[in-house]
């Protein structure tokens, strides 16, 4: 469990392993793009950005990667990569739970959404915790993602849900989320890193 608890919050400073992160991320936009084909086939391409709330979340993650990799901070990048990829990490995931508890199927696509989700949660907490948002730009986000709520569940372009009755109560789970997500990163921008950022070429 030690062993494993270092590798993941070494993970940061290991080339090898951000190189092969910014691929899976680029898998993983590239099919969440596909899932939402059909959504964005029948919305105004001006509105597509609202749309794919999750692969837009991996596509803004993958940008920072890249970044990290050729050894550049863009801060205002990190705080939407951060805060898009806890809230959304943790929003599909929790709506699935409420599917299943209203007595939905547990199905392979479900589990595998909820998981994929929650690992990119987990991924912003480590590269988060080692490159620190910087001050003010989680505030930049924070209006970022409370617009996308605005649109999404005032305007109707929420992503197609599971369970499409429950649409107050997922879009007030979605606010709290952005609301929340936005207050740990910006706990995370206090001081200095304070340690070494130098990403190793291995």
């Amino acid at each position: 469990m030690t062993t494993a608890l270092a590798f993941l919050l070494d993970l940061p400073r290991n080339r090898a392993m951000v190189r092969l992160l910014i691929a899976v991320n680029l898998f993983g936009t590239g099919y969440g793009f596909w899932w939402y084909h059909g959504q964005l086939r029948e919305t105004p391409p001006l509105y597509w950005p609202l749309v794919p709330d999750s692969p837009g979340s991996t596509l803004l993650f993958t940008l920072f990667l890249l970044a990290v990799d050729r050894g550049r901070r863009l801060p205002l990048l990190e705080s939407l990569a951060y805060a898009s990829s806890i809230k959304y990490g943790l929003w599909t995931p929790a709506v699935w739970a409420y599917y299943w508890s209203a007595g939905g199927g547990v199905t392979f696509e479900s589990v595998h959404l909820s998981l994929s989700h929650l690992g990119m949660a987990l991924e912003a907490a480590i590269f988060g915790r080692f490159y620190r948002p910087v001050r003010p730009w989680p505030l930049a986000a924070l209006a970022w993602l409370v617009f996308n709520d605005y649109m999404d569940y005032v305007r109707g372009f929420h992503p197609t849900l599971p369970v499409p009755e429950a649409v107050t109560l997922i879009g007030t789970i979605a606010v709290i989320l952005s609301v929340s997500s936005c207050i740990v990163i910006w706990i995370w921008g206090r001081g200095a890193p304070g340690r070494d950022t130098t990403i190793r070429k291995e």
